[in-house]
């Protein structure tokens, strides 16, 4: 799922690999370190986050607040949206069984 990060100095576009109520993954964030508060908006959901670990262009990162339990359904509802319509037929079939 596409997000946007947004930090004092820079912003970059993300992609949401796992999401929880208390924190996500995030892959394409090679700018960021452990500690940097940064700014993430990803569907409708607008939320301060601070990074909790980096690996190459992967970090974690945890919520100021924990996400409501019908912010994560929604959000990941998304996901599976955005996922599912980017996928060939059989590919797509696999997905939603998976998900």
């Amino acid at each position: 799922m596409p997000a946007f990060i947004l930090a004092l100095e820079r912003s970059c576009c993300a992609t949401v690999e796992n999401l929880s109520e208390a924190g996500a993954c995030l892959r394409g964030c090679a700018d960021v370190k452990p500690g940097d508060d940064l700014w993430i908006r990803v569907g409708c959901l607008d939320r301060l986050v601070t990074v909790a670990w980096c690996e190459e262009d992967r970090c974690g990162v945890t919520f100021d607040a924990p996400l409501d339990h019908d912010d994560l359904i929604h959000l990941r509802c998304e996901g599976r949206n955005t996922l599912v319509t980017c996928l060939a037929p059989a590919e797509r079939s696999a997905a939603q069984d998976w998900i």
